[in-house]
C-alpha cells in the first residue's frame, strides 16, 4: 500500500511539473512569436520601400527639376 501511495504521489508531482513546464514554455513562444510578427513586418515593409525606390528610379531617372 505504501508502494502505491508513493508512485501516485510522484506521478502527481510529475504531472504538475510537466505542466509547468508546458505553459511556461506556450508564454515564452508566444512572446517570441509577437516579437517574429513585428521583426518580419518590419523587414517586409522596409524591402517594399527599397523596391518601390528601386523602381521609380527606373521609371523617373531625374525625380528632381534639373536646372
Amino acid at each position: 500500500m505504501e508502494i502505491l501511495i508513493t508512485i501516485v504521489i510522484i506521478l502527481s508531482a510529475a504531472l504538475a511539473v510537466a505542466i509547468f513546464l508546458f505553459l511556461t514554455v506556450n508564454l515564452r513562444i508566444r512572446r517570441l512569436r509577437k516579437v517574429l510578427v513585428a521583426e518580419c513586418s518590419d523587414i517586409a515593409e522596409n524591402l517594399g520601400k527599397i523596391s518601390f525606390g528601386y523602381l521609380d528610379s527606373r521609371l523617373d531617372p531625374h525625380p528632381l527639376p534639373v536646372p
